[in-house]
């Protein structure tokens, strides 16, 4: 048997990769949950801002089956994972015929607000908004047609929401939103049909969407908050304001 050479650095050797080992091993996982976590989080807010938008053009779908008739109320569902939703009526709306108003006052509507984002139903329509610009993920029952070969046709039907207790709800749980249709009210009439929408937080996606759609005389707002106004010279127009109640149950 070989003793010992007592100038043998091999234990040491090991002895330094083992620490050297050990600090990468520490130092990556400290890096992932640094900058890795982050990423997570921010990844699953996204999914679940989507998740609620897919649910908002679900909704907007089902409101439209009670504006057209096609039933009396829709249940929808919605899990807000910690973001609030509310009925709130501070948008108001302007419609009149030749300068006559049909209907002026305020309109409910839903909104969902998580993490610096809002996907919101407003007059039929399906919005999201993030860092101030808002987009028309589904458009309204609003319609502006002229044609050479037939009448110009203007329609503008449109929810109004009202909510029961409560208006206003923060949870993580799965929260159920039921629209029960409450009364509808329908004008016939010829001319000049003006639509002019008040304090929407959607206003600028509102502006694109009568630019886009053959209204004429529209005037938006400097941002994406504020006033937006249109009109639709037509043969034959039609209002309809279709009232629903909505309930959040939790």
């Amino acid at each position: 048997m070989r003793r010992p050479d007592p100038t043998d650095d091999r234990a040491v050797s090991d002895v330094l990769a083992f620490i050297l080992v050990f600090s990468i091993i520490i130092t990556s996982v400290g890096l992932v949950y640094v900058f890795g976590m982050g990423a997570l989080g921010e990844a699953q807010i996204n999914e679940q801002n989507r998740n609620a938008e897919r649910a908002f053009e679900t909704m907007t779908v089902s409101f439209s089956d009670l504006q057209t008739g096609r039933g009396v109320e829709r249940l929808s569902q919605l899990n807000p994972r910690g973001g609030g939703v509310s009925v709130d009526d501070s948008t108001r709306l302007n419609v009149s015929v030749d300068g006559v108003p049909w209907y002026d006052g305020p309109v409910g509507t839903l909104d969902y607000n998580h993490e610096g984002t809002e996907i919101s139903y407003e007059l039929g329509a399906a919005f999201r908004a993030d860092d101030g610009h808002s987009v028309m993920v589904r458009p309204p029952e609003f319609v502006c047609t002229t044609s050479s070969s037939g009448p110009d046709r203007a329609i503008v039907s449109y929810t109004n929401l009202t909510a029961t207790q409560p208006s206003s709800v923060s949870t993580s749980s799965t929260l159920r939103i039921r629209a029960t249709k409450d009364r509808t009210g329908l004008n016939r009439s010829s001319g000049n049909l003006t639509v002019a929408i008040e304090d929407s937080t959607h206003a600028d996606a509102w502006e694109r969407y009568f630019d886009e759609n053959g209204w004429t005389d529209v005037d938006g707002p400097s941002g994406s908050t504020g006033d937006v106004e249109a009109t639709c010279a037509a043969d034959d127009a039609t209002i309809r304001e279709t009232e629903l109640e909505i309930e959040l149950l939790l």
